[in-house]
């Protein structure tokens, strides 16, 4: 019902067009012209591409190398991650000076990501750590994994656990909290 009533007011809305807006109309003109299938199509269509837009806007949570150290990636989608049931990803990589690595990925709108916010489920993962008002799970392997509002973040790699921590406390968890 809600999608429809998005269609509905984006036909009415008078702004530039852009191909979400014309897959909303295209949706919009298959449901008036009785080709429910088509309307569906035109507008999974558009979620997906909404789905695209929100995910970058995931990636702007993804720190900045720390001082001489290298970023890659950065790289967001908007995906059915088959084992996390679906969702939103931005990932990144960085390389210290000494060849020590640190991966970041964040994935949001996950259904089964929830079950990390599991108090009970962090203790399991490995030793609970505090960081910036965030409890985060250091497995034995130095994966640290933890719940932020409704993203999970993930910091592996092959640096330290403190490299890894300084990474964390970088990023902007409060402003993450609310994406």
């Amino acid at each position: 019902m809600f999608l429809l009533f998005l269609v509905l007011s984006m036909a009415y809305a008078p702004v530039v067009a852009d191909e979400i807006e014309d897959a909303l109309r295209a949706a919009l003109a298959a449901y008036q012209d009785g080709d429910i299938a088509g309307a569906r199509e035109e507008a999974e269509y558009a979620v997906q591409l909404l789905a695209q837009q929100k995910a970058a806007g995931l990636a702007q949570f993804l720190p900045d190398a720390l001082p001489e150290w290298t970023r890659t990636g950065g790289e967001t989608q908007a995906h059915a991650a088959m084992m996390f049931g679906g969702g939103l990803t931005a990932q990144a990589s960085y390389t210290g000076p000494e060849g020590a690595q640190v991966e970041i990925q964040l994935l949001a709108d996950s259904p089964m990501a929830a079950m990390f916010a599991n108090p009970a489920m962090m203790g399991m993962m490995g030793q609970v750590r505090r960081i910036n008002r965030v409890n985060f799970a250091v497995s034995p392997d130095g994966e640290i994994q933890g719940m932020v509002g409704g993203v999970l973040v993930q910091v592996s790699g092959s640096a330290s656990e403190a490299d890894k921590i300084v990474y964390l406390e970088n990023m902007d968890l409060r402003a993450l909290a609310d994406f």
